[in-house]
């Protein structure tokens, strides 16, 4: 065999192992990519779980306050009918009805349901312009199918409250193709909902 065809034969050996060497490379880059995909997608899903996670527990410790505070009111009332009175109990019963929800408790709802639904406030807005953040709230309450009644003790009002509210907010969106204002809430926000695990 002479130099001419071993230098052919060992060209295109090395062409032959430069193409497998970059070919196992170009696979091993793409696993790795796609594992590291698959760990920003799960660490993107864990950070969004955990957020729901502390909206459903502030809005079920809000809920429990509201029932104590309740609680509290009718054994006040008890109190009042008997003959003894022992103190202004009207004053005392007045102070059982503080805002339930705190403006870091607000603050911390609201950064979660953002990254839950992160667009759903900005349409909201720019739907209704003049909406206030007590409507706001209420919008992202239902958009949780939370009821009226969970609402109200969520928010520390009354359920009458939550219906004036509603009416409200019914007024401000002036479409008649709207009859279901719960529904339409629910439709924006699934709309504005952050992809999931495994969602494009």
């Amino acid at each position: 065999m002479d130099t001419h065809t071993l230098l052919i034969l060992a060209i295109i050996f090395f062409s032959v192992l430069f193409f497998l060497c970059n070919a196992i490379s170009r696979r091993r880059y793409y696993k790795l990519r796609h594992e590291l995909d698959m760990k920003e997608k799960e660490l993107a899903h864990q950070r969004i779980y955990d957020q729901e996670e502390l909206m459903n527990k502030l809005i079920a410790s809000r809920q429990e306050l509201h029932n104590r505070n309740e609680e509290l009111r009718r054994q006040l009332r008890e109190i009042q009918h008997q003959p003894e009175k022992v103190t202004d109990l009207k004053k005392v019963m007045e102070m059982l009805h503080p805002s339930l929800l705190t403006t870091q408790e607000e603050e911390q709802f609201r950064l979660g349901f953002n990254s839950l639904y992160p667009t759903f406030l900005h349409r909201l807005r720019e739907i209704l312009p003049s909406i206030t953040k007590g409507e706001e709230l209420f919008c992202m309450l239902v958009s949780l199918n939370q009821t009226n009644e969970e609402i109200a003790r969520t928010l520390g009002i009354s359920r009458p409250s939550v219906i004036k509210i509603r009416y409200r907010l019914r007024q401000k969106i002036d479409d008649p193709r709207i009859d279901n204002l719960d529904e339409w809430v629910r439709q924006l926000a699934q709309e504005t909902k952050a992809p999931q695990k495994g969602e494009a």
